[in-house]
């Protein structure tokens, strides 16, 4: 034997490789060469030994499958019926469950394997300690005392939550109170932010607004907003990015409202990306960082928040159509989220079959209404209804009708009027779209969509007066009668009932127009970055808001009802001479908003032009540019052109 080998052999912690033996034994223990003949090898056949060979199976390493049963093994010649299997897999999953889009049924099929176990980061919150290491002793510093807080709190409760549900009332004082308790710098920044931003908007409706304490809250939540950006954000903790989502969606939803309602809905992409982020567009999904109990009150506070959550998004996206005429971003199969409850809203500890019926909240059933009136235009944006299917929504809002108690108090009246304009607006956004493939044929005075029309307007109008002062953000605020109102504007070009209208439909419009100015003259809220000065005004630039101004000053001409003394003056006082130097008019307008107001109560400097008369040059160029010098362009046969103004507002 070499040196070599016998090194080799001496080591005591050689690595040895081990090969599958094919040798017969007998030549195996001579160390012989074997020819691996069989029965016997030529070794020892000369020999005459006997021949055997080694009858135990090598070892081979098994897979075990972790994502579910391996699929069939298929011949290269049988696609034929791989293609049928498919056929018939997917023609029973229709089966199963038709209303189900196929997504969904994905997802269900994805989700039922059995799944790896993989070392996933410890689900956890962002400490305030994150932001900066002194940040808990400059927020103990400049946020508000506690007692001025809770009066904010309390006012949010009462003007701003009924609105926007997205936060179950007694969870969310749970959280307010554990929030003051456990304030250090381990506190969750999402839990800072859903706070700043209750704080913040309850505090700008209180009846005597602290100027100070509310510019100081949206200084302390834009500081704490520019570090949580949604686009960016890393979900760690799914009931904590909740959190984050609902205080981006109460502040922008209340700032929404006071903006120019054609670029108001700017936050709203982001917010519906990262709600799917969330899956809150599936049913019954739950957090993979929830360990409570399904029956528990926290996991059925947490279930009817995500609810909630996705039907305001999905509210917003279809006021977003309306305002600004682009194509909506939720479609009508693209989520199975079951609607919010609307009986157990105050009490968690009893589950929802031990709840008494006393516990039903008008405001709940009211924005259940819109809820129902946002599920159906979604659907039919996308194709026109059927008259058994518009029948059906009446029926469903009738049906929510007999859920408000009929005792007699100012939030039941509210709610029931709220779910009666639901049916005129849907009937107005899809009674116009067939108005104008008709022609406006058989729409005399009493036809039923001018009937309609004017409907919407008055519930319009009460919901106004029933609304206390520090509610109108929402209403007129968020809600738009645009529809209505070009309905009538339209009806009113062609009519020739003028003395019949003079009753009718003079005072609802006049009513409506002064109501807005009214409200943009008292001072509303706005964003900083809205109004850049030295800039064209936004209502000017945006072809669907001019037209709705101009129309109404061309009818109004047309009729003789400009300046003539009787009826109201929309605009307090505000009409221009075509010979009126428009400097002049701008100096006034910008006097009379400057509220001297800082932070987020600025004044509605881009939304005065919504509803001002413009000058006779202004108000003529608009229209001149869709018909020839000379024409009046509310002949009917110019339709086509104010067709292509309003395109993009209304169902088609």
């Amino acid at each position: 034997m070499s040196v070599a080998s016998q090194e080799a052999t001496g080591l005591p912690n050689r690595i040895r490789r081990y090969r599958v033996t094919t040798a017969c034994v007998a030549c195996r223990d001579r160390r012989v060469k074997c020819d691996r003949l069989k029965p016997a090898c030529s070794q020892c056949a000369r020999a005459i030994r006997p021949c055997k060979y080694a009858s135990g199976k090598s070892k081979r390493i098994a897979f075990d499958s972790v994502t579910g049963p391996r699929p069939k093994a298929w011949s290269e010649d049988s696609w034929t019926s791989l293609l049928d299997d498919q056929l018939e897999s997917s023609e029973r999953a229709s089966s199963l469950d038709a209303k189900r889009p196929s997504w969904a049924v994905g997802e269900d099929e994805e989700f039922s394997c059995p799944r790896p176990r993989r070392c996933l980061p410890r689900t956890n919150i962002i400490p305030i300690s994150s932001l900066n290491e002194g940040y808990i002793n400059w927020l103990e510093a400049h946020l508000p005392s506690k007692i001025i807080c809770q009066t904010f709190f309390e006012n949010f409760l009462q003007d701003v939550l009924p609105f926007v549900p997205i936060c179950h009332e007694s969870a969310l004082k749970q959280v307010y109170t554990e929030f003051w308790t456990n304030l250090s710098s381990q506190t969750s920044v999402e839990l800072l932010i859903l706070v700043l931003a209750v704080l913040c908007t309850g505090s700008y409706n209180v009846p005597c607004p602290d100027m100070r304490s509310s510019a100081t809250l949206l200084q302390l939540y834009n500081n704490v907003a520019q570090h949580m950006d949604l686009a960016s954000f890393y979900i760690r903790n799914e009931i904590a990015a909740l959190q984050l989502l609902q205080a981006h969606l109460i502040m922008n939803t209340y700032r929404a409202n006071h903006l120019a309602p054609f670029a108001a809905f700017g936050f709203l992409p982001q917010a519906i990306r990262f709600g799917q982020s969330l899956r809150l567009h599936v049913a019954g999904t739950r957090p993979g960082n929830d360990q409570s109990s399904p029956d528990s009150p926290i996991k059925r506070a947490h279930a009817e928040d995500r609810r909630r959550t996705w039907y305001h998004l999905l509210f917003l996206d279809v006021e977003s159509v309306v305002a600004n005429g682009l194509p909506p971003i939720i479609r009508s199969d693209g989520y199975t989220t079951n609607l919010p409850s609307i009986i157990h809203d105050h009490d968690l500890s009893l589950t929802p079959d031990q709840q008494p019926t006393q516990t039903i909240s008008p405001m709940m059933v009211a924005m259940q209404g819109h809820y129902q009136w946002a599920r159906h235009m979604q659907k039919w944006f996308e194709r026109l209804p059927t008259h058994a299917e518009v029948s059906d929504f009446k029926g469903l809002i009738e049906q929510l009708l007999n859920l408000v108690p009929q005792k007699d108090s100012t939030e039941n009246q509210w709610a029931r009027t709220y779910l009666n304009m639901q049916i005129d607006r849907a009937y107005c956004m899809l009674g116009l779209r067939f108005w104008r493939l008709d022609r406006f044929s058989g729409t005399g005075c009493q036809s039923k969509i001018v009937r309609t029309a004017r409907s919407f307007l008055q519930h319009y109008l009460t919901l106004s007066s029933l609304s206390n002062p520090h509610s109108s953000w929402f209403l007129p605020g968020l809600i738009q009668p645009l529809h209505a109102l070009i309905i009538l504007l339209m009806h009113l070009s062609t009519c020739t009932n003028v003395c019949s209208e003079e009753s009718l439909s003079r005072s609802l419009l006049d009513d409506v127009f002064e109501l807005r100015v009214s409200r943009i003259l008292a001072g509303t809220v706005v964003a900083e970055k809205a109004m850049i000065h030295g800039e064209q005004r936004p209502q000017r630039s945006n072809t669907r808001y001019s037209m709705l101004v101009e129309l109404r000053a061309k009818v109004w001409k047309k009729l003789g009802w400009d300046k003539d003394g009787k009826g109201k003056d929309p605009w307090g006082g505000m009409l221009i001479d075509e010979d009126e130097d428009t400097d002049e008019v701008a100096a006034e307008e910008v006097e009379c908003q400057d509220l001297g107001m800082d932070g987020i109560l600025i004044g509605a400097k881009g939304e005065v032009q919504e509803n001002q008369e413009p000058s006779a040059a202004c108000e003529d160029s608009q229209l001149d540019n869709f018909g020839d010098p000379g024409e009046d362009p509310l002949d009917m046969f110019h339709w086509d052109k104010w067709e292509g103004l309003a395109e993009g507002l209304f169902v088609s």
